[in-house]
């Protein structure tokens, strides 16, 4: 199994950072943490058998509110969370990159779809081509299996695996609705930017939290 690129010889969080960086890279787009625990488990193999959802976004949210509080970049790449596109809140289960445009990490309406197709498409090609990179390929069929069930006029079967099939399924759907959902968030970065309490990084200030004096 190959190491991935970017990954420090060092133990806890900073190595697990860089395993989550790589692994989005991967996956290509942002990915909920739920995504993310089983992927490292397909890619890694029992070295990550205990990671859960919760840790991912606990290093996430650690990361971004404390580099926020003390005014300081945080390191490039990062982990950063995803924004809603009313406001520009953080979407602490939904994990993207730091050194990705700002379009990239916006959710419009079409978007939830659009990262489905890309996602089902994604781990089709990885299960596909990468079967070698994997320590538990089994746990790579099953996720893309998973997003297959979503895919229109789709039966999955049991342990039947028809990548082929979904990938061009997937890939079809793609060039017919991404331009649409790429516009959109296009077009949200550019009105988020422009928000005087907006930061690209850490989104929109928390008034709550202000409130309560944290």
């Amino acid at each position: 199994m190959q190491v991935l690129a970017g990954t420090r010889n060092t133990t806890g969080n900073i190595a697990l950072e860089d395993t989550l960086l790589a692994a989005i890279a991967e996956l290509g787009c942002p990915a909920y943490t739920e995504e993310l625990a089983l992927y490292l488990r397909a890619r890694h193999g029992v070295t990550y058998r205990t990671l859960t959802p919760v840790r991912i976004e606990r290093l996430v949210e650690r990361n971004l509110r404390r580099h926020e509080a003390e005014g300081t970049a945080l390191p490039e790449p990062a982990l950063c969370a995803a924004f809603t596109a009313e406001h520009g809140e953080p979407i602490m289960k939904l994990v993207a990159r730091t050194d990705w445009p700002l379009e990239r990490r916006v959710v419009a309406a079409t978007t939830g779809w659009v990262r489905h197709l890309f996602l089902t498409a994604r781990l089709c090609e990885l299960a596909i081509n990468k079967k070698e990179d994997f320590a538990n390929h089994h746990v790579l069929l099953h996720l893309a299996a998973a997003r297959a069930r979503g895919l229109p006029d789709t039966v999955v079967r049991y342990k039947k695996y028809d990548l082929e099939e979904w990938l061009g399924l997937a890939l079809g759907l793609i060039r017919t609705t991404s331009g649409k959902d790429k516009e959109a968030r296009a077009g949200i970065a550019a009105r988020l930017s422009s928000l005087s309490g907006f930061h690209p990084i850490f989104g929109t200030p928390d008034e709550r939290l202000e409130v309560g004096g944290v």
